[in-house]
């Protein structure tokens, strides 16, 4: 996923929900 590159916090955020 790019996002997990980008914005790992974010990815772990969007992960959990």
């Amino acid at each position: 996923m790019f996002l997990r590159e980008l914005c790992p916090e974010l990815s772990a955020e969007l992960e959990q929900t």
